[in-house]
């Protein structure tokens, strides 16, 4: 995805911070403030590490 967006001259940064605590997500938006222009949209991935078998799993856990 990133190599489409350059392509099409938009400029990608990929940064990593805990959405879960405001001060890290401040911090990053501030860091950006001050290197880039505005920011004109986010793409957000999250990952959870827990490994289990769908087969066994109890849709509460799937679907919280």
């Amino acid at each position: 995805m990133i190599e489409s967006l350059s392509s099409l001259k938009i400029k990608v940064e990929v940064r990593q911070c805990n959405v879960g605590l405001e001060a890290d997500v401040q911090s990053m938006v501030s860091e950006c403030a001050k290197i880039m222009p505005p920011i004109r949209g986010v793409i957000h991935g999250a990952f959870v590490n827990k490994v289990s078998c769908l087969l066994m799993a109890e849709p509460a856990t799937i679907f919280p």
